[in-house]
C-alpha cells in the first residue's frame, strides 16, 4: 500500500461517513488564504524585513515566530490585523463553508488568524459555533457541537494572538485534550499546512494509527518534508498524501466530485437574498408598507424575470462551466430551441470526464463518457463527438482484452463518420486504432513488417497524402481479416481520403 492517494478516494470517504456514524475534522492552515491575500508564515516574513528593517536585522533565526517575537504585541496584532482587514474571500473558503453546511466536514481546525471562515460561512447561511482556544483559560472538549470552527492560535480580533515559540508550547497542553476528543471516530483532511514546530503536527505524529485514515494535500507537486513522511505518512497508520494541487483547485475538484458546487447564492443570486429577507421579522414603517414585503416584491420581479428564464440561466450556467445545471434544465431549453445549449452541456461534462478517465482508466466511467457524447451527438450531430467517441472505444480496447476486436472496430466506425461530417484529427486516429489491431494480430508476420515501421507526424503537411499511401501498402498484401467489417471500413477510409486529396488539390 502507498502513501500517494489521488482526491476520488477522499470523495469515497466523504460519501460514506454518514453511514459509519464518523465525522470529518478539517485543518486548514495559512497555505488556504494565501490567494484571499493573505500570506504564509514566509511572507510575513518579508513584510516584517521591508516594515521593520532594524528590528528584523537583529533577529538571529529569521524563521517565523523568531521575526514575531521581535516585535512588540501590539505590533504583531496591527501586522495581522492589516493583513487580514485587505483580504477577500477566496474560493477555498467558500467551498468549506458549503461542504460544512452540507456535512461532508465537521470540525475546522486553523492556526490562522483571519475571519475568513466565519464570513464565508455567513454568506451560505451556515453559522457555526466559534472557539478561539488562545482567549478560553478552561476548555470542556466533552461539549463539542458537531459542527465548529477552532482558531488555535487565536483570532486577529481577539485578545490574545500566539504567534511566538513560548506562546504556542503554552498552548500546545490545552490543545491535547481538544485533539483527543476530535480524533475520536473521525477522518482528518490537512490543508495548507505545513505542519513544523507546531503542537498539533506533534499530537498527530503521535498516533500510532489513523483509525478512519488521515489526508494531507501537499501543494502542487512538492514531495513531503522528511518529519510528515517519517512520521505521519505512513500506509501501515493510514496516513495518506495527495499532492497535484494547490487549496483552491483541490477544494474546487472535491466540490465538483461531491455535487456541492455552485452554492446557491451563486447558482440563485435573487433567491438566495429573498431567503436573508425572509429571516427578517417584518417591520412597519409609520403605517406605511412592511418594509419586507417591498423588498421582496423587488427580489420576485428579479427572480421572475431572470432566474425563471430558461434561456438566460443556460447561457449563465454555459459561461460557468455548470454543465449538470443545464441538463437539469434540458426539457425547458428544448422547448426554446436551444439544442445546441444543451448539447454543449452534455460535450463539455463528457470531455471533462473524459480527461479524468484517461489517468484512473474506469471502463465503467468510459462508458458513461460515452453515453454522455452520444447525448451530444444526438442533439447536434455536427459537435465533433465521434471522433472523441472513437478515441473512448480505442481506449477500451486495451482494457478489455476479451472484447478488443469489437472495440476496435467500434472505433474505426467512429472515426469514419467523424471524418465524413468533416473531422480532421480522425484520419490519423483511423490509422493509429488500425496499427494497434495490426499490432495485436499480426505481429509475429514478416508480410506487415515494412508497413509497421511506417510513421507519419501530426504536423506532416503531407500528412493525407502519406497515410493514403501506406493504406495501400498495407492493402497491397492482400491480408485475410477475421471480422468481415474491417475490409470494408478499409475501403471506406481509402474512399475518404481520396475525397480529401481531391479537396486540397
Amino acid at each position: 500500500m502507498t502513501i500517494l492517494h489521488e482526491i476520488d478516494q477522499v470523495v469515497d470517504v466523504l460519501k460514506n461517513m454518514s453511514d459509519r456514524g464518523i465525522k470529518c475534522n478539517l485543518l486548514v492552515g495559512a497555505g488556504c488564504s494565501v490567494t484571499a491575500g493573505i500570506p504564509t508564515a514566509s511572507g510575513i516574513v518579508d513584510i516584517i524585513r521591508e516594515k521593520f528593517p532594524s528590528i528584523y536585522n537583529t533577529v538571529k533565526d529569521k524563521t517565523y515566530a523568531n521575526c514575531m517575537n521581535a516585535l512588540s504585541p501590539d505590533e504583531r496584532i496591527d501586522l495581522i490585523k492589516g493583513l487580514v482587514e485587505n483580504s477577500k474571500l477566496n474560493i477555498t473558503n467558500i467551498i468549506i463553508s458549503e461542504l460544512l453546511k452540507r456535512g461532508f466536514i465537521h470540525r475546522i481546525l486553523t492556526p490562522n488568524f483571519d475571519n475568513l471562515l466565519i464570513k464565508a460561512c455567513s454568506i451560505v447561511n451556515e453559522y457555526p459555533p466559534i472557539y478561539d482556544l488562545a482567549a478560553y483559560e478552561e476548555f470542556q472538549p466533552e461539549h463539542i457541537p458537531e459542527k465548529c470552527i477552532f482558531y488555535l492560535h487565536g483570532q486577529f480580533t481577539g485578545f490574545k494572538l500566539m504567534n511566538t515559540n513560548k506562546e504556542v508550547k503554552k498552548q500546545a497542553d490545552k490543545l491535547e485534550n481538544l485533539f483527543r476528543r476530535l480524533n475520536e471516530r473521525s477522518v482528518w483532511i490537512i490543508v495548507g499546512y505545513s505542519g513544523q514546530n507546531d503542537a498539533l503536527f506533534k499530537l498527530l505524529s503521535q498516533e500510532p494509527i489513523y483509525k478512519n485514515r488521515l489526508y494531507w494535500i501537499g501543494y502542487n507537486d512538492q514531495e513531503p518534508h522528511e518529519e510528515l513522511r517519517t512520521q505521519i505518512l505512513k500506509p501501515k497508520k493510514y496516513g495518506f498524501y495527495i499532492k497535484g494541487f494547490d487549496s483552491d483547485s483541490f477544494f474546487w475538484n472535491l466540490a465538483n466530485k461531491l455535487g456541492t458546487f455552485p452554492p446557491d447564492f451563486l447558482l440563485r443570486p435573487f433567491t438566495y437574498i429573498k431567503t436573508i429577507i425572509d429571516q427578517i421579522v417584518p417591520y412597519h414603517l409609520e403605517q406605511k408598507a412592511d418594509l419586507n414585503s417591498v423588498t421582496n416584491t423587488i427580489i420576485q420581479k428579479a427572480i421572475d424575470k431572470y432566474e425563471k428564464d430558461p434561456v438566460l440561466m443556460g447561457e449563465s450556467y454555459m459561461k460557468l462551466g455548470f454543465y449538470d445545471k443545464i441538463i437539469e434544465m434540458k426539457e425547458e431549453l428544448l422547448k426554446k430551441r436551444k439544442k445546441v445549449t444543451v448539447a454543449n452541456a452534455y460535450f463539455y461534462k463528457a470531455l471533462k470526464l473524459h480527461n479524468e478517465v484517461e489517468k484512473n482508466k474506469s471502463i465503467e466511467m468510459y462508458r458513461q463518457v460515452i453515453k454522455l457524447y452520444e447525448e451530444s451527438n444526438t442533439l447536434d450531430p455536427y459537435h465533433g463527438c465521434d471522433n472523441n467517441i472513437g478515441n473512448c472505444f480505442d481506449d477500451l480496447a486495451d482494457l478489455e482484452n476479451d472484447k478488443f476486436n469489437e472495440n476496435l472496430l467500434e472505433s474505426l466506425s467512429r472515426y469514419i463518420i467523424a471524418i465524413e461530417k468533416g473531422g480532421v484529427q480522425a484520419y490519423k486516429n483511423f490509422k493509429l486504432s488500425l496499427e494497434k489491431y495490426l499490432e495485436k494480430h499480426f505481429k509475429e508476420s514478416e508480410l506487415l513488417e515494412d508497413v509497421m515501421e511506417v510513421d507519419i507526424e501530426d504536423d506532416d503537411p503531407e500528412l493525407i497524402q502519406k497515410i493514403y499511401d501506406w493504406l495501400n501498402l498495407l492493402l497491397s498484401k492482400n491480408i485475410k481479416f477475421n471480422e468481415s467489417k474491417m475490409e470494408e471500413y478499409l475501403y471506406k477510409y481509402k474512399s475518404l481520403l481520396e475525397e480529401k486529396q481531391k479537396q486540397t488539390a
